[in-house]
């Protein structure tokens, strides 16, 4: 296993648990859960990546011609089989994008990967929320000031 690998993967959780203790300090429950969200996942992938070889193994079918073939290309990523260890964790989902400009896009996912995707988004939309009903008590603040 690689000792950079290694590296990473501690410094996350240090940096996670350390995130996760200032948010239950000043109370706030909601982010210190998302939080863990994104730490599971990143454990999570770099569990399944150290098992493997530093490589994270793919679950694709037969007919899934062009992710094969990135696949067999790619020195990070190799196709699951029956030595591969904890294949639960794996890129099994298949993920499609289209997007208006950029066209479509297909990829596939591991339960790691959905986690960290779901906690990041969940982050954002959280403090998207929180500044916004800030900024909600601020201008309320300023009308009722007025004069009338």
């Amino acid at each position: 296993v690689d000792p950079l690998f290694i590296l990473a993967c501690v410094l996350i959780v240090i940096l996670s648990v350390y995130s996760i203790s200032g948010f239950l300090k000043r109370k706030m429950v909601l982010p210190a859960l998302i939080v863990c969200l994104i730490a599971l996942g990143a454990v999570s992938n770099a569990v399944v990546i150290s098992l493997n070889g530093n490589r994270m193994p793919v679950i694709a079918q037969p007919y899934e011609r062009d992710i094969l073939k990135k696949v067999k290309e790619c020195r990070k990523y190799t196709l699951a089989d029956e030595g591969t260890r904890v294949v639960f964790l794996a890129d099994r989902f298949n993920i499609y994008i289209k997007l208006p400009v950029l066209g479509s896009y297909a990829c596939k996912a591991s339960i790691g990967d959905i986690l960290l995707f779901s906690g990041w988004a969940g982050l954002c939309f959280y403090f998207a929320w929180k500044a916004a009903v800030i900024g909600l008590k601020v201008s309320w603040r300023k009308i009722r000031r007025l004069p009338h």
